[in-house]
């Protein structure tokens, strides 16, 4: 197949590579010679901003051999990624796939039944993830969030010796020994596998849906599920901290100087930090990498206290449940944190400019995604606009009109999540003072290497052009310091996945079918539901989509886009094809796994250039 041809070659050109670097290079002789350098040292390389694209820049950069410092005003790395957007978030959505899993065991001692009949006969008919999931999950349960765990591994009334040594019954899942799950056993029916919970808040939300609302069905009963929000963010909090003094230890492992302060420019070559223990040093680099990434985008007349009026941030730190929230936009962001919270038990309504929800998606594919949102409660006000905002009661009043104009309305809210975007962080920086030139709306502009209109200074991340993601800013951080170093970085824009983590979650790389359209080419479109896919009917997640495009002479892919559970891991099977050049044939003939949610892929790869077996 062209994708296999073309992976091999590519291999051995980089094998070849790494074995010309390990030979000859200087990079391996200097960086295993240096120590720690000293902020006064002039450095090879001065990164500006901790968070993914400006610590992977570091990191690269002294993997390469440059000597290096990092500067991050928050005092913490990672970023707003990290401690206040993408991995908090993922936080909160983990605690509800746990009170999903986990709807009988009680948060505040709640009672808690387990009815071990039903259980038995929805795994016999490959019809319950979340009674097959709850098994796995119960030893990695946090005591913070969960009480009454202990009880129920002891309790007589579900045997749970009886799964782990019914090798007849036909499962994949944790082994029961000792008291605990502890290791992988083959139970023969369904072929499931179970993984441990994931991340945080958008997760958790999620969970705790289920456990309200699905948990009967699988024979899992209980009197109540409680939310414990302040031990949930006492969670998040803690997988926070754990993350960013991770990234400090890959600083120190590789040698990296870490200067927390906030960094601006005298000359470019120097960087006046104003440190936050209340000092100032100056830190010189013969490359400056502005990586200082970006911050929440305001509205005219809203302004944003973090109490009624907040943003991603704030809405991350909500003291209490809001009964009412509205969120202004729908983007990515605001309709990831309206889940979160509409989850929760608060009512949402998504207010949207745009006549359209997530406009960079595929048309198709978002429709279907609005329709499955508002199935779950959440209300939206498109083509409207919001022209006052009153915060003197007890809650919040909007006053909001057509977009095109018209008849204004009130709305009414606990809690108003402004998410209308994000805008690039330079202010305070000194680029006036060295003449770092920007475009109209404060992106720095930058040339193929990353270089600015200033020899020296580069900028990568959400301060350049370009989807103003996390995963983006690394690989730009990546190319950028390859470049630096005398060798070659690439990173292509076209082939950036985008995710909308909700449930279910939708995931795309690649054209749309508008842009396609509007391309001129003539192409062939495949589609796959997972109401085929008996991954997805096992574990009765099955509303979604794949869909892809593919140029109707070559049959070479041009998008795929994914409406799933785990959308955002799917997709990257198609971020390769994309990469390497694969057409849908190449997809269609590849082995998929069964039962497998990846089987979804390998049949709309199969319904583009020929036909699928399934549906």
């Amino acid at each position: 197949m062209a994708m296999a041809g073309i992976a091999r070659r590519r291999a051995s050109a980089a094998l070849i590579a790494a074995r010309g670097a390990l030979v000859g290079g200087s990079g391996s002789h200097f960086r295993g010679a240096r120590g720690f350098a000293s902020a006064t040292d002039e450095n090879d390389v001065v990164v500006i901003g901790g968070g993914p694209g400006g610590y992977v820049a570091a990191i690269k950069a002294a993997q390469l051999g440059l000597k290096t410092t990092c500067i991050e005003k928050r005092g913490t790395l990672g970023g707003t990624c990290l401690n206040v957007g993408c991995i908090p978030s993922k936080v909160h959505y983990a605690h509800l796939e746990l009170f999903k899993i986990s709807g009988f065991l009680s948060l505040k001692g709640a009672s808690k039944m387990f009815e071990l009949q039903p259980f038995i006969h929805n795994i016999a008919t490959a019809s319950c993830r979340a009674a097959s999931m709850l098994w796995c999950y119960l030893s990695s349960l946090p005591s913070a969030l969960v009480m009454g765990r202990n009880e129920l591994l002891q309790s007589e009334s579900a045997p749970l010796e009886t799964l782990s040594h019914g090798r007849d019954l036909g499962l994949w899942g944790w082994g029961w020994r000792n008291g605990f799950f502890r290791e992988w056993t083959y139970w023969s029916l369904t072929e499931e596998v179970v993984f441990p919970f994931s991340q945080a808040l958008l997760h958790s939300s999620h969970m705790y849906h289920e456990a309200t609302h699905s948990f009967p069905s699988h024979g899992v009963k209980f009197s109540q599920v409680e939310v414990d929000l302040a031990a949930m963010m006492a969670q998040k909090d803690k997988a926070v901290s754990n993350l960013t003094r991770g990234i400090e230890g890959l600083f120190k492992k590789n040698k990296v100087n870490y200067v927390k302060g906030f960094g601006k420019f005298v000359s470019p070559s120097e960087v006046s930090v104003d440190t936050i223990e209340g000092g100032n040093t100056v830190v010189k680099g013969k490359n400056i990498i502005i990586a200082t990434g970006s911050d929440v985008k305001s509205l005219p007349g809203v302004t944003i206290d973090e109490k009624k009026i907040v943003s991603s941030t704030g809405a991350l730190s909500l003291s209490e449940i809001p009964k009412k929230l509205v969120v202004i936009g729908a983007g990515y962001i605001g309709l990831e944190m309206g889940s979160v919270w509409g989850r929760l038990g608060s009512e949402v309504t998504v207010v949207e400019f745009a006549p359209d929800i997530v406009p960079s998606m595929d048309s198709e594919v978002r429709k279907l995604f609005q329709r499955t949102l508002e199935k779950q409660k959440m209300k939206f006000m498109l083509k409207t606009k919001v022209v006052g905002v009153d915060t003197s009661g007890e809650g919040v009043k909007l006053t909001i009109e057509p977009a095109a104009g018209g008849e204004q309305s009130t709305l009414e809210a606990d809690v108003v999540l402004v998410s209308a975007g994000r805008t690039p962080y330079t202010a305070g920086l000194g680029l006036e003072n060295i003449g770092v030139k920007m475009d109209k709306v404060g992106r720095v502009i930058v040339d193929e290497r990353f270089t600015t209109s200033v020899p020296g200074v580069y900028g990568i991340g959400d301060v350049i052009p370009g989807p103003m993601l996390a995963h983006k800013a690394e690989e730009d951080g990546v190319a950028c310091v390859e470049f630096i170093a005398g060798k070659h970085g690439h990173v292509d824009y076209d082939k950036v996945p985008g995710v909308v983590y909700t449930h279910p979650e939708v995931a795309s790389v690649g054209k749309t079918e508008d842009q396609v359209k509007a391309s001129g080419v003539e192409y062939r479109v495949g589609k796959f539901p997972f109401m085929a896919n008996s991954r997805a009917k096992a574990i009765d997640d099955a509303e979604g989509v794949v869909k892809i495009l593919a140029e109707k002479e070559t049959d070479k892919i041009l998008g795929v886009h994914i409406m799933a559970p785990n959308a955002g891991e799917l997709i990257h099977e198609a971020v390769i094809a994309l990469q390497y050049g694969a057409s849908s044939e190449d997809i269609a003939r590849t082995c998929h796994a069964h039962p497998t949610m990846s089987e979804a892929v390998k049949e709309a790869a199969m319904a583009t250039y020929d036909k699928p077996i399934h549906i």
